[in-house]
C-alpha cells in the first residue's frame, strides 16, 4: 500500500472554531488568566497522602477535564452535548460541596457503578 504523505486527518469542524472564537472574543482574551490559575492549581509538588486529600485532589482534575471537555464540544459546534457535560460538571461541584457528608456515599456508589 502506498503512503501518502500529503494525508492530513483534521478532528473536529474548522468552522464552527472559527465561529466560537468570533463570538467568544472576550473569553479567549481572559484564557490565558484561566491557564494560569488552573497550572497554579494543578500542577504542585508535596503531596500527602490522606485518601480524602487525594481523592479532593483527584476530583478537582476530573472537574476540569470535564470543563476541556465541555469547551471543546462546544468549539466544535455540539451544543447539546456541551449541556449534559455541563450538568455532570454542575452535579460533581456544587453537590459534594454542599453536602460534605455524603462523600463515604458518594465513593461507595462509584464501586457499586463499576460492577455494574
Amino acid at each position: 500500500m502506498a503512503e501518502n504523505t500529503d494525508t492530513q486527518i483534521i478532528f473536529g469542524i474548522p468552522d464552527e472554531w472559527k465561529s466560537f472564537e468570533q463570538r467568544n472574543l472576550l473569553f479567549f482574551e481572559r484564557f490565558p488568566n484561566l491557564r494560569a490559575a488552573l497550572n497554579t492549581a494543578f500542577i504542585r509538588t508535596g503531596f500527602t497522602m490522606e485518601p480524602i486529600n487525594r481523592f479532593v485532589s483527584f476530583y478537582e482534575r476530573l472537574c476540569c477535564e470535564d470543563f476541556f471537555e465541555v469547551l471543546l464540544c462546544c468549539g466544535n459546534g455540539y451544543g447539546v452535548a456541551a449541556l449534559k457535560l455541563l450538568s455532570t460538571l454542575y452535579e460533581r461541584g456544587v453537590t459534594l460541596h454542599e453536602h460534605p457528608e455524603e462523600l463515604d456515599a458518594f465513593v461507595d456508589f462509584y464501586h457499586v457503578q463499576l460492577h455494574s
